[in-house]
């Protein structure tokens, strides 16, 4: 994999993304590299951010979620 290197990176955001690093229990450098495939595929970090709430909360149902062409094969063949 190539590396990147980003110079004159302001002080008060370099500790931001230390302190989010250390938040998600994760190194700077997963961090960032998080950060940079999330930009270069177009993803917002607000919409990944609902995304991950969004799974954590139906995770906490006990409900095991199936999925729905299964369910089509299912009744397609009764």
């Amino acid at each position: 994999m190539p590396d990147i290197l980003v110079r004159n990176v302001k002080t008060e955001t370099a500790e931001r993304l230390r302190r989010r690093a250390h938040a998600h229990r994760r190194s700077l450098q997963q961090e960032l590299t998080l950060v940079l495939e999330a930009a270069a595929a177009g993803y917002t970090l607000e919409g990944l951010a609902a995304a991950e709430r969004i799974r954590k909360r139906v995770a906490r149902y006990s409900r095991v979620q199936t999925d729905s062409a299964v369910l089509v094969r299912e009744g397609r063949s009764k």
